[in-house]
């Protein structure tokens, strides 16, 4: 059924995945990248209080965020880094959580479950030093192209899509599983060196995308031979 369709372009929200479609049954039809979109009148750095109602004025804040938190998703490994950070100096913050999942995690993180709403969410992003996605799979990232709208550096793993969405000026990408070395980049402040997190974010921007759908479309359009 896949392959019966005369005339198909793919699209893909990253290259990596955009690879994986060439090496599958799909492979005779086009592939185009286009990421997925975010709204950066939505995000993007907004006073919070966040610090104020936990407590944690005076601690760094080292953010992680998953709509659904799996192993896969890296939840092990934010477990793992929590215990190995200085918990005089920093804080971690999981977004995510389930119920169960609050009862597990090691009592030195600040769990929250899924925000209610995003502007909840932009406030949580916006407080905080630092993103961690330490994700083994991704077709995009699109927690990591939030957080750099509300200004994060951002340390990722060099897994799958991840790494597409910072570059070394915004961000540092990791080998996967390399706790070590990311609880020695956060505790050395290597973050702080980092900009241009929110012209990075602009890659993303939603219109911007959906532009390139609209070309996308129009092209099509135009190459029909079924259309006078």
């Amino acid at each position: 059924l896949f392959t019966s369709v005369k005339r198909m372009t793919i699209v893909t929200p990253s290259q990596w995945l955009a690879g994986i479609v060439r090496k599958s049954f799909l492979n005779k039809y086009e592939v185009q990248v286009i990421p997925n979109g975010i709204d950066l009148n939505v995000f993007k750095p907004t006073p919070s209080d966040f610090r104020e109602r936990h407590g944690i004025e005076e601690k760094k804040i080292v953010l992680a965020v998953s709509n659904v938190w799996t192993e896969k998703k890296g939840f092990g490994d934010v477990c793992k880094l929590s215990n190995m950070l200085d918990q005089s100096q920093f804080q971690v913050v999981m977004v995510g959580l389930t119920e169960k999942q609050i009862e597990c995690v090691p009592e030195n993180i600040l769990p929250i479950q899924r925000t209610s709403t995003v502007e909840e969410l932009v406030r949580v992003y916006s407080a905080s030093d630092i993103f961690v996605n330490p994700s083994y799979e991704e077709t995009m990232g699109m927690v990591t192209a939030e957080a750099l709208a509300c200004g994060l550096p951002c340390f990722v793993y060099d897994q799958t899509a991840v790494p597409e969405v910072v570059d070394m000026k915004n961000g540092k990408i990791f080998r996967a599983g390399d706790i070590e070395s990311i609880c020695k980049a956060i505790a050395n402040k290597e973050y702080m060196n980092l900009t241009g997190m929110r012209q990075r974010a602009f890659s993303f921007e939603k219109k911007k995308v959906y532009g390139k759908y609209l070309d996308l479309y129009n092209s099509i359009i135009r190459n029909r031979q079924d259309v006078e």
